[in-house]
């Protein structure tokens, strides 16, 4: 998928875990390729790679800012590396225990999931302003932000319960930071 905007910088589209596509007015269009530690640049114009980015250890996801200046990089052990997309360099490195990543539309959030839930994390502080829990044993696994950031959509992962089983998809209202519903694929939501 690939996204085209009306401003010279043209948006990034996270394709899936590790692989990220931009292309704007001041450099090629790109692909970003992230394995064991890694990010590697490619050159999608000439199917070469360019440039190899060093990140920590192995990638959760990614996502990108409205602006396509920046990538946003889940690594473990647990930090978020930003990637400058014109430099293809690493330009901050938010310490966070992330899985899966979304940013908000506004570009002044990342929420991330981890083994406890969600966290919000503020992109200007570089701080994590607030955590929504799970159900105890529950794990936040890939999450979704809707296009007016007003929900946040959590796969969980863990043993199922008759209210939250696993693969259940929990419901969080970004204005406040409460899951406002469990949806059951195949079944109904409870609130």
């Amino acid at each position: 998928m690939f996204h085209s905007g009306a401003r010279t910088t043209t948006r990034l589209a996270a394709l899936s875990i590790g692989l990220l596509f931009a292309a704007n007015s001041e450099a090629q269009t790109k692909a970003y390729v992230s394995q064991a530690g890694l990010l590697d640049v490619l050159d999608t114009a000439t199917n070469t790679m360019v440039r190899t980015v060093p990140i920590n250890s192995g990638t959760a996801s990614a996502a990108i800012s409205k602006d396509g200046t920046r990538a946003y990089v889940s690594t473990t052990p647990g930090t978020i590396s930003v990637i400058d997309v014109f430099s293809d360099t690493v330009v901050n490195t938010i310490p966070v225990s992330a899985g899966s990543i979304a940013l908000t539309p506004d570009g002044a959030s990342a929420y991330v999931t981890n083994a406890s839930g969600v966290q919000q994390v503020s992109l200007s502080t570089s701080a994590v302003v607030a955590t929504i829990a799970l159900p105890a044993g529950f794990a936040g696994g890939t999450i979704a932000i809707t296009p007016d950031g007003t929900r946040a959509y959590v796969v969980t992962s863990a043993q199922p319960s008759p209210v939250f089983p696993s693969g259940a998809i929990a419901v969080v209202d970004t204005a406040t930071n409460t899951i406002i519903a469990n949806l059951n694929p195949g079944s109904s939501s409870t609130p």
